[in-house]
């Protein structure tokens, strides 16, 4: 897991660098790469800020374009990432393979399997550089 773990940590020293609006969140923007790749053009997804206390601003979520995000009203404190970054595989298919169900076109996961429960980051201020390597 390398979750550019240097700029989560350098974004826990920079608590007096400022907070978007309210003062109780953030905005955050970056690349997300997975295995060091960016991701394939035809991916889609997008990024959950979930949070993981009381008290805090309510989550937040921001689409991925190519490779990249940018997120108004990240809850500060710590937060669960979750990525949700698919592709279509150019299969039709059917609900549990029933007779009659109507097909749908078939999606494949592209989040590494380890990371699909989500990252724990703490976020403690705007950054133009929240980068995420899964």
């Amino acid at each position: 897991m390398r979750v550019v773990v240097g700029v989560a940590l350098v974004a826990t020293t920079l608590v007096g660098c400022g907070t978007s609006g309210s003062g109780n969140t953030a905005h955050l923007q970056g690349k997300i790469t997975i295995g060091g790749q960016p991701l394939p053009d035809d991916a889609e997804g997008y990024i959950q800020f979930m949070t993981t206390a009381a008290g805090q601003a309510p989550p937040s979520s921001a689409d991925i374009n190519g490779s990249s995000y940018n997120a108004e009203g990240v809850p500060l404190g710590a937060v669960n990432v979750i990525f949700n970054i698919t592709r279509l595989t150019g299969r039709m298919v059917r609900e549990d393979n029933a007779p009659g169900a109507t097909p749908y076109p078939e999606r494949e996961d592209l989040v590494p399997r380890k990371h699909r429960s989500g990252l724990q980051v703490e976020i403690t201020g705007d950054d133009d550089a929240f980068d995420f390597e899964l």
